[in-house]
């Protein structure tokens, strides 16, 4: 599932894109305004929409600020956890609910 979702989106494997716990999660790291490295921030919301995050998660997601800390979606038996800053970007981890 999630190795799909970065193929669907053109993505590699990499420490940006890193699946884990043999498949079952996956986290992604956001480019920043300091950090130049990472996604795209269209690279991780493709990857997202191809895991069918719901509109209101991406909203969410979009709206989320330094300090809001750590924040928590799930849907269709995944849960996404995000964080926020602008010198870092988005930081997500996506895992499979058991």
């Amino acid at each position: 599932m999630f190795a799909d979702s970065l193929a669907a989106c053109e993505v590699s494997e990499s420490e940006d894109a890193l699946l884990g716990d043999s498949g079952s999660s996956l986290s992604l790291e956001n480019e920043g305004e300091d950090d130049f490295s990472g996604l795209s921030s269209a690279e991780v919301f493709c990857i997202l929409d191809e895991l069918g995050m719901p509109d209101h998660v991406e909203q969410d997601m979009l709206n989320t600020t330094s300090m809001d800390g750590r924040r928590e979606a799930s849907w269709e038996g995944m849960t996404a956890s995000w964080s926020y800053h602008p010198d870092r970007g988005i930081d997500t981890i996506i895992y499979l609910e058991e």
